[in-house]
């Protein structure tokens, strides 16, 4: 079986019938590839079905022969198979033109997916059976996947979008209606794409037009007779998509979406586009993202309103967290890690001393040194800040690098003693910056060591208590006098 091949079922009693469809997929055009089994009965074309659902190669498109002299017949098979995939493309097959459509749809729903075929029938209504069908239940899995995805994405930044994630599963809602409506005649193909929702352009291998959906008239605002016969005027892309913005007369601007597959038209090699309007797609995702800029310009807000409820209890260490997050955010930046990873660091590193809140202010503002009692609850800060943090839905682990900001590479760090990879890339680098930003400031128990002293201190110990490569990108920062911690949090901007 060739890679990405869509799965086709075969059911009918007579040997010469499924002789028939093996012929008819030995060759197929090119850009399409079928896996076609055959069954002779009911129950075997129903357990084949729920076999390969299960090892994850459903069927998209199954023939059922209707009359089957022994056994369940092919209407049976059909209301079962629906049962277990809803999506598959159902083509019903008889030579007896006397059986009821009205029963069939009755017991096999929905009717909208489901087709007939009269015998004898000939090669090419096969193939563009399973060739329409399959294209149509591959887009509908795709389009499934997609809606997935930014549901899950959606729901991972903030439950404040979920009237906005709404809105994307109405309007998924509203295009599965859109295609529910599709009917299929049994008597061609051309019959079947006039009908489709979306716009269906076929044209020839020189990108002249030969045929146009009246969707596809609707989108243009053009009739076919002014479009067929000349040049398509779009750029194509054979096998994926294209965003085109559509100026129609009068000036009105749509925005599609075109897929384009290989097909036969008329006896010749041509190609079909389908054409997709997502401008209120384009607009709600657009929607999203400023409902997501105004959030995280919130969230940043609320952290920075956190780091100084803690700062105005030591006015010795105040602006020290902005001065760390400043410097984490430039070493992340020259390391050339992602924006949002960046964003992370900045949000962790407003906080990393947020622990500290639950320590006396004496002890903060102490002048003399700390007994050996006062410097244990004061190693207490990171666990402290973690249980502060660890409740709150952050985009990223904030809680985890706070918790891990004192901790060092060779495992003497606190408080849960973890050394090398297991400490975040994100707590290493607020580490370097919490050292260097703490050794170059004052504090109430000694003046300032200088940034001198405090690089030689990282330099010194890289590798054993620092990151290496943590290191050595904020001695260059400085080195090269690319970055200057400021003197009062006045001077920081989130």
């Amino acid at each position: 079986m060739k890679k990405n091949a869509f799965h086709i079922l075969a059911l009918d009693d007579e040997p010469t019938i499924l002789d028939l469809y093996r012929r008819v997929f030995r060759v197929v055009p090119a850009g399409m590839h079928f896996d076609l089994t055959c069954c002779a009965g009911a129950k075997e074309a129903v357990e084949t079905v729920r076999r390969f659902k299960l090892e994850g190669r459903p069927f998209s498109v199954a023939f059922l022969d209707i009359l089957m002299p022994h056994g369940p017949d092919g209407v049976w098979a059909a209301e079962e198979i629906r049962k277990m995939d809803p999506g598959m493309g159902i083509v019903m097959v008889t030579g007896d033109t006397n059986a009821s459509m009205d029963e069939i749809e009755r017991r096999v729903q929905p009717p909208d997916r489901l087709f007939y075929l009269e015998k004898p029938f000939n090669t090419k209504e096969i193939r563009q059976f399973s060739q329409a069908l399959s294209a149509r239940w591959e887009a509908e899995r795709e389009l499934a996947s997609i809606h997935g995805r930014l549901e899950t994405m959606v729901a991972e930044r903030t439950t404040a979008l979920a009237a906005a994630n709404e809105n994307l599963r109405t309007e998924a809602e509203n295009r599965r209606e859109m295609e529910k409506t599709l009917r299929i005649s049994q008597e061609n193909f051309r019959s079947m794409i006039l009908g489709n929702p979306d716009g269906i352009v076929i044209f020839d291998l020189e990108q002249n037009v030969r045929f146009i959906n009246p969707a596809a008239e609707e989108i243009f605002q053009r009739k076919a007779e002014e479009v067929v016969g000349t040049p398509l005027g779009y750029p194509m892309v054979e096998g994926g998509r294209t965003e085109l913005d559509i100026l129609r007369p009068g000036g009105s601007l749509m925005v599609v979406e075109m897929r384009v597959t290989r097909t036969r038209w008329e006896g010749g090699k041509a190609y079909l586009a389908s054409l997709r309007d997502i401008s209120e797609h384009n607009r709600i995702k657009e929607s999203l993202k400023e409902s997501l800029e105004v959030l995280e310009n919130s969230m940043t807000r609320t952290v920075e309103a956190m780091a100084r409820t803690l700062e105005t209890r030591d006015p010795y260490t105040a602006g020290h967290q902005h001065r760390v997050a400043s410097l984490s955010r430039a070493i992340g930046e020259e390391m050339g890690l992602p924006d949002d990873q960046i964003f992370g660091i900045h949000m962790a590193a407003l906080v990393h001393d947020i622990g500290k809140i639950s320590i006396p202010a004496e002890f903060l503002t102490k002048p003399g040194r700390l007994s050996k009692a006062e410097m244990e609850m004061i190693r207490c800060h990171p666990q402290d800040g973690y249980d502060i943090l660890k409740d709150i839905p952050f985009p990223w682990p904030i809680a985890r690098f706070v918790v891990q900001h004192q901790e060092r590479m060779d495992g003497s760090g606190y408080p849960l003693g973890l050394s090398g990879k297991e400490i975040n890339m994100e707590a290493r680098i607020i580490a370097v910056a919490d050292v260097v930003e703490a050794m170059a400031s004052d504090r109430p128990y000694r003046p300032a060591l200088g940034l001198k002293i405090a690089l030689g201190e990282i330099s010194k110990n890289s590798g054993k208590f620092y990151d290496p490569q943590v290191v050595d990108v904020c001695v260059k920062l400085f080195e090269e006098e690319r970055f200057a911690l400021p003197s009062t949090a006045r001077e920081l901007s989130i």
